[in-house]
């Protein structure tokens, strides 16, 4: 054999390049159709019920409490990240200091919450809620109470 005719056949090593490549891709096909499968299970309704108090543990009545999140227009989660939006929602509470807030399509499993002060009160309460999970539809824990204090002056 000459030696031209040598070169032009490939090498054992470049044959198992191939087949590594290919197998690459394939893990990365398969990594990336799996995250679509998370990102589609991630949208669900969300509901929380917050119960206000003042610093005596007595029910504050009339107060303002806005939860803040991402809001998917779409249905299905691997859509939600390219049309999702960040809204509000506004409730009063009861006699009873409980206000309960729900909404559909959440994207994302954090909710920030808010209470401004009413007249008479100095301090306000705040913070973030983090979902677990998405069952039927439903971010989970389904409707958890948040105990929040409003400090008088």
């Amino acid at each position: 054999m000459s030696q031209t005719a040598q070169r032009s056949r490939p090498t054992p090593r470049r044959r198992l390049g191939w087949r590594t490549m290919k197998i690459k891709t394939v893990i990365l096909f398969g990594y990336w159709l799996a995250s679509l499968a998370v990102g589609w299970a991630q949208v669900g309704n969300v509901q929380i019920t917050f119960k206000v108090m003042d610093d005596f543990g007595k029910p504050v009545p009339g107060a303002k409490v806005g939860i803040y999140f991402i809001h998917a227009k779409s249905p299905l989660g691997v859509f939600a990240v390219n049309d999702a939006e960040k809204s509000h929602i506004d409730a009063m509470t009861d006699i009873n200091g409980l206000a309960t807030i729900g909404t559909s399509s959440v994207f994302d499993p954090s909710v920030t919450y808010t209470v401004p002060p009413l007249a008479g009160y100095y301090y306000t309460s705040g913070g973030q809620y983090l979902f677990k999970k998405v069952e039927n539809g439903r971010w989970q824990p389904w409707n958890p109470t948040l105990e929040l204090v409003q400090c008088n002056s």
